[in-house]
């Protein structure tokens, strides 16, 4: 769990179930609000953090899209603080570990959803197939 968490969530495995998914959102809209004002250095540790989350099979479905919309959300902002001829490596850096993040969760879609697509066939109960697309895919 990364140091962050425990400051909003706490240690216990009940706070860390419960409360984490929420931590992560509400951190998510303050750092959407506050975009324009964060450092590259900050927006680099923003984007370890949300891109990690995107991929930890922990977390449901509704936290990774929480976490890819604030990192579409940092791009504008990483451009612009670009166009400044020292930071340009540094924000070119950070774009393509957006990229990266994103490439990758295409790449845990392309293994996952077929084999949840042939299950739902299976049985065709369809509302189980739902809960298994809104569940987080353990692979």
């Amino acid at each position: 769990m990364h140091q962050e968490s425990w400051v909003l969530v706490g240690i216990g495995r009940a706070c860390f179930e419960t409360l984490r998914p929420l931590a992560y959102s509400l951190l998510a809209e303050i750092v959407h609000h506050v975009r324009g004002d964060l450092s590259l250095s900050q927006l680099s540790r923003i984007i370890y953090l949300f891109s990690s989350n995107m991929h930890d099979a922990s977390l449901s479905l509704s936290i990774h899209t929480t976490c890819a919309r604030l990192m579409l959300n940092l791009v504008e902002p990483i451009f612009e603080k670009g166009v400044d001829l020292p930071s340009m490596d540094e924000a070119g850096i950070l774009l393509g570990r957006i990229l990266d993040a994103f490439v990758g969760k295409f790449s845990t879609f392309k293994r996952s959803i077929p084999q949840l697509l042939d299950d739902g066939e299976e049985g065709k109960d369809r509302s189980t197939l739902k809960a298994k697309l809104e569940l987080p895919v353990q692979i």
